[in-house]
């Protein structure tokens, strides 16, 4: 069976899936959806669909429980939407705005494909956390892609989360199996659990899908791809990333002029302690702007008070710039990293490539400050 939904007239958020939205007191556990979800393209209002639910609010005490769901569904949004508008879209979840509960055991199967040029957080699980939660034993197996060649908003997209934009929570043991892609000509963050994050903590998570970005606008912002986390975009910390594995493939490429970062584990993050980190899939970054690829992460800035211990990588990594006067770096563990922190007990095992000015290349480190 399809769900299609078309809104028009006054813009306004309207929430689309199998129960659209949930509030207060809500309590919902093991819940199954087959049917395929469509947004239409006359659909003129912005939208948050979900296979299970469009939003999860948390109004007044109790919070809505949801656990245990799982969405077979395939989810596809082709709405053009009204200028200004962020549309958000999802196998499990579009917003989840509720504190203090878990977000636990959401699985999803279906694709999630975003023809719309008025969608901003795409997730496999949940496009958007904007209340501090846990999320646990979360998995995505179905593909994520953007397919808008056209749009000239920032993009946020994970095989789990879209993004978790808040600055406390944590995510534990959740995985990715299907392949992450965008092609957006602004500027994008993709990762195999999460594009963006703000939280505090990421345990033992997993990534196997391929992460793949394609940026060829003309921007100043930062673009990230990472095998578990595309941007990690908070300034206090350090937070922690720990346990996590990548095997899928991490590539971001294009003609764009901001900076861009590619990692086995992270693209770009900040004050990030990284321990016990596992790549063995390839990773490459090509732009215009600087350009940072490494084998754990691409570029780490802000880093002087964060551990760095104990992170392996074997997959290729390659950096490639396409103008002049601009840093290319490499690393088998770090492509670059600002303030240095010590690097421990960490390895690499992969091939390591530069092309174009003022190229650094190392095994471990491919550049510091």
């Amino acid at each position: 069976s399809t769900i299609t939904y078309k809104g028009t007239g006054v813009n306004s958020n309207d929430y689309v899936g199998l129960l659209a939205r949930l509030n207060s007191g809500a309590n919902v556990s093991g819940i199954t959806n087959f049917a395929n979800i469509t947004i239409d393209a006359a659909t003129t209002r912005t939208v948050r669909v979900g296979g299970i639910t469009g939003l999860a609010y948390k109004g007044e005490d109790p919070a809505p429980v949801i656990k245990n769901c799982t969405n077979y569904g395939n989810v596809v949004n082709n709405a053009v939407g009204t200028a200004g508008s962020n549309s958000y879209l999802a196998g499990v979840i579009a917003v989840w705005e509720s504190n203090g509960v878990e977000m636990n055991g959401l699985v999803n199967y279906g694709n999630i494909t975003n023809n719309g040029s008025n969608c901003r957080y795409v997730g496999g699980v949940c496009a958007c956390v904007s209340r501090n939660i846990w999320v646990q034993n979360c998995k995505n197996y179905g593909e994520v892609k953007d397919c808008i060649t056209a749009a000239d908003r920032l993009l946020t997209m994970g095989g789990v989360l879209g993004i978790y934009d808040e600055d406390n929570g944590q995510m534990k043991d959740c995985e990715n199996h299907g392949d992450v892609s965008a092609v957006r000509p602004h500027s994008n963050r993709a990762g195999g659990i999460a594009g963006t994050i703000r939280l505090n903590h990421i345990y033992d998570c997993k990534n196997t899908g391929d992460v793949t970005v394609k940026v060829d606008g003309v921007t100043n912002q930062f673009s990230g791809a990472g095998g578990v986390i595309g941007f990690f975009d908070r300034t206090s910390g350090p937070q922690k990333l720990h346990g996590c594995t990548n095997t899928g493939m991490v590539s971001i490429s294009g003609n764009m002029t901001g900076n861009v970062g590619a990692g086995g584990i992270i693209g770009i993050c900040q004050n990030t302690e990284l321990k016990n980190n596992v790549n063995s899939g390839e990773v490459s970054a090509t732009g215009k702007g600087s350009v940072f690829a490494g084998g754990i992460c691409g570029w780490n800035y802000n880093t002087a008070f964060a551990d760095m211990d104990n992170n392996q990588n074997s997959g290729a990594v390659s950096a490639v710039l396409g103008t002049e006067g601009k840093m290319t770096c490499a690393g088998g563990v770090f492509g670059y990293m600002e303030k240095t922190s010590p690097i421990k007990n960490s390895g690499n095992t992969g091939a390591i490539s530069t092309t174009g000015e003022g190229t650094f290349a190392g095994s471990i480190l491919g550049s510091g400050v």
